[in-house]
């Protein structure tokens, strides 16, 4: 009769997980991932935002600052700033 290995605490020892070679089975060296091209050069999210935000200003500001519309001035802002990411990456 064989006998478990136990741990130092007294608990059966957990198996290690495979390894990946364990797993693929074959050792062969695998594609590597293929490059991906960006849809437009990366921006900041820092400064995508803050332009949203100095636009969606500019709107309140053109409307007196009449409140009930701030959400609609921030997606109206988002919109125009990612339409100008667009019309940059098309450019090029």
């Amino acid at each position: 009769m064989t006998t478990r290995q136990r741990s130092s605490k007294g608990r059966p020892a957990t198996p290690a997980p495979p390894l990946l070679n364990d797993v693929v089975g074959d050792g062969a060296l695998h594609e590597p991932w293929p490059q991906v091209k960006m849809p437009h050069p990366p921006v900041r999210l820092a400064d995508r935002e803050r332009r949203i935000a100095m636009l969606a200003y500019e709107r309140a500001e053109s409307r007196g600052f009449a409140p009930g519309h701030e959400l609609e001035d921030w997606l109206a802002a988002e919109r125009e700033v990612d339409g100008q990411f667009e019309g940059r990456n098309q450019m090029t």
